[in-house]
C-alpha cells in the first residue's frame, strides 16, 4: 500500500483503490491510499514531484 504525503498540486494518481486528482478540475473525493498498479499523470507542463510512504502488510 502506498500513501500520498502532503497535497501535491496538479497531479492525477490512479490505482486499484481509486483516484487522486489535484488538477484545476479535481474530483470531489480524492483517495490518498493506493495499491497495485499505480499510474501517475502530470497534465501540465511544469515538472512536479509526489511523495509516497509505502506500507508493507505482513501476516
Amino acid at each position: 500500500m502506498f500513501f500520498i504525503i502532503d497535497e501535491p498540486p496538479g497531479l492525477v494518481v490512479d490505482s486499484d483503490y481509486g483516484m487522486y486528482d489535484s488538477t484545476d478540475d479535481p474530483i470531489p473525493e480524492s483517495i490518498h491510499i493506493h495499491r497495485g498498479e499505480i499510474k501517475i499523470t502530470n497534465p501540465g507542463d511544469a515538472k512536479r514531484r509526489i511523495k509516497f510512504i509505502q506500507a508493507i502488510i505482513v501476516n
